[in-house]
């Protein structure tokens, strides 16, 4: 599989973006779609403001979200890639760092 992946990207990179994770694993997702698309539609759709959005993420795949959110949190067992592109790193996922990213951002 390791080999193919050059295969793949040049089969699929017209109409797909592939977001590299941890020990080989990859994403292929619709170009145009993504986590950060997925909460602008949300705002648009209840009327919330980009001001007030949050999120939490711990991989490459979460970046864009990280990125678009007002406020963002990487988990602290998370990549490296997303704790640089949150705004509050908190504890591990398994140490209360959701509740304690929320206490950050209270």
């Amino acid at each position: 599989v390791e080999g193919k992946i050059e295969e793949l990207e040049k089969a699929l990179s017209s109409r797909f973006r592939i977001i590299y994770r941890r020990r080989g694993l990859l994403e292929i997702v619709p170009k145009g779609y993504s986590k950060a698309s997925g909460i602008e539609e949300i705002c648009r759709a209840l009327s919330i403001a980009r001001e007030d959005t949050y999120a939490f993420g711990d991989s490459t795949n979460d970046l864009d979200m990280l990125e678009y959110a007002a406020h963002s949190v990487a988990m602290g067992d998370g990549m490296e890639e997303a704790k640089q592109a949150a705004e509050y790193v908190t504890s591990p996922l398994w140490e209360d760092g959701v509740a304690r990213g929320c206490a950050i951002m209270d």
